[in-house]
């Protein structure tokens, strides 16, 4: 029963998952949390008369259903739901039981999650993907889920992610070697923005006398400065996704700790 109150967060940062009462999901009549009897009214070879047991907050679709064949996409779709409420401080439905649950998921009520909060498009994807109504559209497996949150926290490519040509760029720029990240600290990224701001300046002052030629240059060189503007201003950036980073290491720990 993946779940916030049944993840907790020690002091070095070290995540633990309790409550494993649903670990055996199937022909575990004692279980507490909610417990109902569900009868399919649809003739559908994946539903059967069974019960949800559960939190419905965090349970797939096809879980509340009493699907017969459920695999671990459901914990795909649980920790998407965690991963929302972290920055959403809400969970992504609230139905008051399995019927009004059901009736929102067939009814396309909740396709999409947008967090409302400022978070990066590639978190937003990762949620919108793990929270899927459809099943074949999540994550196949939880190690799927941990490698693009992963990948994100990383700077690499998430694969729920579609990504533009300049964000592709970008991501190449923010991932050169170590060698050069240590390069960056030495100012080599100032050195090269103020031999642009150098180049256009000359480009400029030229102008008069080259003509029309110097302002292609100008132009040409507008590129890389928004390039290196990006970059330098990234640092900045990223600091406002430090409580996005700290939430997708959590994920990660918590998937990692509920597959073992």
């Amino acid at each position: 029963d993946i779940k916030p109150d049944n993840i907790m967060v020690g002091e070095y940062g070290q995540v633990t998952v309790v409550d494993w009462g649903i670990a055996k999901l199937v022909n575990e009549p004692d279980l507490d949390d909610v417990s109902e009897d569900i009868v399919s009214t649809e003739s559908d070879s994946h539903t059967q008369v069974g019960s949800f047991k559960g939190t419905l907050a965090y349970a797939a679709p096809e879980q509340i259903e009493g699907w017969a064949d459920i695999d671990q996409r459901v914990d795909v779709y649980s920790l998407g739901a965690v991963l929302y409420e972290m920055f959403a401080h809400c969970p992504p439905v609230e139905p008051a039981n399995t019927e009004e649950a059901i009736d929102l998921f067939r009814a396309g009520a909740t396709s999409t999650f947008t967090i409302k909060a400022k978070v990066s498009p590639g978190l937003q994807a990762i949620v919108d993907r793990a929270l899927s109504v459809e099943r074949e559209e999540r994550y196949a497996s939880v190690m799927d889920l941990i490698a693009d949150v992963e990948a994100l926290l990383e700077g690499e490519r998430i694969v729920a992610l579609k990504e533009h040509a300049l964000s592709r760029f970008g991501r190449w720029y923010f991932g050169r070697s170590r060698r050069l990240k240590r390069l960056r600290n030495a100012h080599v990224d100032a050195a090269l923005g103020g031999g642009w701001l150098l180049g256009m300046g000359m480009g400029l002052w030229l102008a008069p006398w080259i003509g029309s030629v110097a302002w292609l240059f100008v132009l040409i060189g507008l590129v890389p400065m928004g390039i290196f503007l990006y970059a330098w201003l990234r640092p900045i950036h990223a600091a406002e996704w430090s409580d996005e980073t700290a939430g997708a290491k959590v994920t990660c720990q918590t998937a990692n700790t509920s597959g073992e």
